[in-house]
């Protein structure tokens, strides 16, 4: 459905060139984000690592789901469509990095272009999509991850083109249920665009539709389940249905998180509102409601372990409906009586490009400088030194840093572990079994910085015990294991 936008579609408002204008300009910070991401030798961020290790361990033929019971613990709680795509990547690459990540980049890609496609078919104007989907790219909680390889990039794509098919006539429609499967089968969590469209179809009293929606998707889901089972049995829905949603919870990080997006995109939340306020029909209303419900998704990224990724499903959706009521806005400020106001877009839409730069202020942008320049920091120069010189398992809160190398970490998510260790899902007692069987062929004591809550003072003490000390660096004790018999 077409908005209608009469006499807002002329070529050269002035309004719409500054914006595309600005955001093309923060663009170049995406592009360098990017490309110092992708050119990265280490992981990024323990998300990053995790899926790094993950997928190198199955393009090597070997499981990433499993029951923990003792080390190594291999598990993952998100699932399994990007790991073995990005598998499939190693096996053609090889054991470099920016493989999986160029993957992830791809999605990104694909889900500003879905989105400018989307609000271009409905409005009818390209500079309403090019607004819609620069929106993508330079957005603060989506610019945060740029080019990294996480599971988030193809779970916010697929949800996307879920809407963007359903927003289709025809048959093609009904392909919507299909995309918006393969979204969860990414992530858990991308349930949001599905459970928009199914409540604007109440609604909006469109019951047999709604039905006939519901239906559709639970057979795809149920169909993706059956296929998860066969392939990886329990250990599957153990990982990712329970390990995945223990952990502790902060209310403060929560709406923290969630009362920055409107605080820096005032304009966008005031079209969801607008479009709620003003919207009939399902077609409508599922973008405004998938705003909705993103917010409330942000809201949990108090959750420990929780990412600037609990907010990409709000991010996605504010970009839409700035698109949406963009030839309005547009519009507005195309009479030469109301020019003077749009000194206050322009405000706007600077204080919006400058918030991707954020990322290379302070410590952010020491830590983008050392990723580039390859150099020592805190304990990674541990954790690679570990890798490449110790054969076996090695115990340390790192992650990511065992591809194509000797070494294997031991565990592919030590933030959850700490959670599950942490809560009493699991036992330390076989970690500290493990440490004193001197199970592990070296061990990174972490600062104070690092280690999820796997590193207690136990551990520690047994660590120091068992295994002779060979470094330190920034805080982070590296351990080997012992020549001799250990001092007492």
């Amino acid at each position: 459905m077409r908005l209608n936008n009469a006499g807002h579609n002329k070529r050269g408002n002035p309004a719409t060139v500054f914006a595309v204008a600005v955001l093309l300009f923060t663009l170049a910070g995406f592009i360098l984000v990017a490309g110092a991401n992708l050119a990265a030798s280490r992981p990024i961020e323990p998300s990053d690592g995790g899926m790094l290790s993950s997928a190198w361990r199955v393009s090597q033929g070997k499981r990433i789901f499993n029951v923990l019971d003792e080390p190594p613990y291999i598990f993952n709680i998100h699932n399994a469509l990007f790991i073995y795509l990005s598998a499939a990547v190693f096996n053609l690459t090889g054991p470099v990095l920016w493989g999986p990540r160029l993957l992830g980049l791809v999605f990104f890609a694909g889900t500003a272009g879905v989105v400018f496609l989307f609000v271009r078919r409905r409005t009818d104007s390209i500079g309403a999509g090019l607004v819609a989907g620069l929106f993508v790219l330079v957005e603060r909680h989506f610019f945060a991850r740029t080019a990294l390889a996480v599971c988030d990039y193809p779970a916010i794509f697929f949800s996307v083109l879920g809407l963007f098919l359903w927003d289709s006539s025809g048959r093609r429609k009904w392909l919507a249920p299909l995309a918006f499967a393969l979204a969860y089968f990414s992530k858990q969590s991308a349930v949001l665009a599905p459970a928009a469209v199914l409540l604007a179809l109440v609604l909006s009293r469109s019951w047999r539709e709604a039905a006939r929606f519901l239906a559709t998707y639970i057979l795809a889901m149920a169909a993706g389940f059956a296929l998860a089972g066969l392939l990886f049995g329990r250990a599957y829905f153990l990982n990712t249905l329970f390990y995945g949603v223990k952990g502790t919870f902060s209310i403060r990080r929560g709406a923290r998180s969630l009362a920055v997006t409107p605080a820096l995109y005032p304009l966008a939340f005031c079209t969801v509102g607008w479009m709620l306020a003003r919207g009939k029909g399902a077609a409508r209303l599922a973008v405004p409601l998938y705003a909705a419900l993103g917010a409330a998704l942000a809201f949990t990224s108090g959750r420990a372990g929780g990412s600037r990724a609990y907010s990409f499903d709000l991010a996605a959706a504010l970009a839409l409906s700035a698109g949406l009521a963009w030839p309005r806005i547009a519009g507005f400020f195309a009479e030469p009586s109301r020019r003077v106001p749009t000194l206050a877009v322009a405000v706007l839409f600077i204080q919006m490009a400058m918030v991707p730069f954020g990322a290379f202020s302070g410590h952010d942008l020491r830590a983008k400088w050392m990723l580039w320049k390859d150099a020592p920091a805190r304990g990674v120069y541990a954790a690679r030194k570990a890798s490449f010189e110790r054969k076996g398992m090695i115990l340390s809160g790192y992650t990511g840093y065992d591809v194509g190398t000797a070494g294997r970490n031991f565990t592919t998510d030590p933030h959850r572990l700490g959670q599950l260790l942490k809560t009493g899902v699991l036992s330390r007692e076989p970690l500290e079994a493990a440490v004193e069987k001197r199970t592990f062929s070296a061990v990174i004591i972490p600062g104070r910085d690092r280690g999820f809550g796997i590193f207690d003072q136990r551990l520690k003490a047994a660590v120091r015990e068992n295994y002779r000390c060979t470094l330190t660096l920034e805080g982070e004790e590296y351990y080997i294991l012992p020549q001799t018999r250990p001092q007492r």
